[in-house]
């Protein structure tokens, strides 16, 4: 089954009285790639979305390798105290509280209204949480970055092969890429407003990877659920060989392979272990096919970073 491929875009959020604002840009870029300033990466066989704004919004471009994508939508936690949110009604499912997780693991990430702050752990991690979507997918996408959840429920769009191409994109996948949820790490905010600027690499040659915990009614299906780092110019997911499922979850950066979804070898050919010095997300990803639409109502909680 051929799963579709996430796109890369970019928004720029501001805040004018309470109410958020988005300028959204549309940006030309190779595969993997999840930065606006971002080339084409050799060999990567996935695109990315990408946001560095706190507040909901909508996107309407970026391109990969394969495709482009047509439009998305992000939403995300407030530093200053709120929550944005994408959909229509309702709310996303809420984080389990766990005890799962050994609390003697890793360095904990614990987000405060979709913010972890760089003063609550000592490798100074910083950023927002958001979730994104593709145009299609984007519909009923609903997101809760309330408090310490970080969940996101909706469908992720059968792909429609069928569908009317736009230059620069050359399948149908690449306007269909899913919906995923992402976590800056070197994310710089304005005191004033609370929005987020665009992300900085973070250093990572100190990890050897991460953990984190699932929970939630509506777990996305090993084949179509992906935990994937991104540096500016490439992205690099877990693949057949290493299975998100409910409950705790540990994943070495030698495990991510480079690409996600459609592509990616078993084990990978390229690991992201050449790009841990300069990562700029964690993302965790709902991929798309062609058979049926995707379902999914998830959280992700327990997000520690692990030392070598």
């Amino acid at each position: 089954m051929r799963v579709g491929r996430p796109q890369n875009w970019a928004l720029r959020a501001t805040s004018i009285g309470g109410l958020f604002s988005m300028s959204v840009a549309l940006l030309q870029t190779g595969c993997g790639s999840v930065e606006s300033d971002s080339g084409k990466p050799a060999g990567s066989n996935a695109g990315s979305a990408s946001t560095s704004g706190a507040s909901g919004g909508s996107a309407s471009g970026g391109s990969a390798s394969g495709g482009s994508a047509s439009g998305g939508s992000a939403s995300g936690g407030s530093a200053s105290g709120g929550s944005a949110s994408a959909g229509t009604a309702g709310t996303a499912g809420t984080a389990g509280t766990g005890g799962a997780a050994d609390p003697t693991l890793g360095i904990p990430l614990v987000p405060d209204m979709g913010f972890v702050a760089g003063m609550s752990n000592p490798l100074l991690i910083h950023g927002y949480l958001f979730a994104a979507a593709d145009d299609s997918s984007r519909q009923d996408l609903i997101s809760d970055f309330s408090g310490a959840n970080a969940c996101m429920r909706g469908t992720a769009a059968k792909v429609d092969l069928t569908c009317t191409l736009a230059p620069p994109a050359t399948d149908c996948f690449g306007l269909f890429f899913g919906a995923f949820m992402g976590f800056n790490l070197n994310q710089s905010v304005d005191p004033m407003t609370g929005v987020g600027g665009e992300p900085d690499p973070f250093d990572a040659s100190a990890l050897k990877g991460f953990s984190f915990e699932v929970s939630g009614a509506t777990v996305p299906p090993a084949s179509a659920f992906r935990f994937g780092v991104e540096s500016k110019d490439a992205l690099f997911c877990s693949g057949a060989g290493k299975k998100l499922a409910p409950g705790v979850n540990t994943v070495l950066f030698s495990e991510l392979g480079l690409g996600c979804g459609d592509g990616q070898t078993d084990p990978p050919k390229s690991t992201a272990e050449s790009a841990q010095s300069a990562l700029v997300r964690l993302s965790w990803r709902v991929l798309t096919n062609a058979s049926a639409p995707v379902p999914y109502d998830f959280c992700i909680s327990n997000i520690r970073a692990l030392l070598k």
